[in-house]
C-alpha cells in the first residue's frame, strides 16, 4: 500500500481542516495587502474574477477544492513549487503567498 503523498499537508484532508489552517495566514495576507490597489485574480482558481476578499477566498470551499485537485494532479508535491506561489505588490514590498501551505514570504 503506497504512502499517501499528501500526508505532509493534513489540512487538505477536509474543508474544516483547510479553513482552520488558512484562517490566520489568509487574514494576515489581507492585512498586509489592505492598501494594495488591485488584488487581481487567484492564480490557482483562474476564474478571472477579481478577489474581493483574500481571506474569504483563500478559506473558501471552491479554493480548497482547486488546491486539492491540483495537488493530486501534480507529479511532485514540493510545497515551494512555482505553481503554488502568487505575488502581490504591497505598499513597500513584494509579498509572496503559498496557496498550498499558507506561508507568506516577504
Amino acid at each position: 500500500h503506497p504512502a499517501n503523498p499528501m500526508d505532509p499537508f493534513p489540512w487538505l484532508a477536509t474543508k474544516d481542516a483547510w479553513q482552520n489552517h488558512m484562517d490566520g495566514p489568509s487574514g494576515e495576507l489581507e492585512g498586509i495587502l489592505v492598501t494594495a490597489p488591485d488584488w487581481g485574480t487567484c492564480a490557482v482558481c483562474a476564474s478571472g474574477r477579481p478577489l474581493n476578499s483574500i481571506r474569504s477566498h483563500m478559506k473558501s470551499k471552491d479554493h480548497w477544492r482547486k488546491v486539492w485537485y491540483a495537488s493530486q494532479a501534480s507529479q511532485e508535491h514540493d510545497a515551494q513549487g512555482r505553481g503554488w506561489l502568487q505575488s502581490w505588490q504591497a505598499t513597500d514590498r513584494v509579498v509572496v503567498w503559498n496557496h498550498l501551505t499558507g506561508e507568506i514570504q516577504e
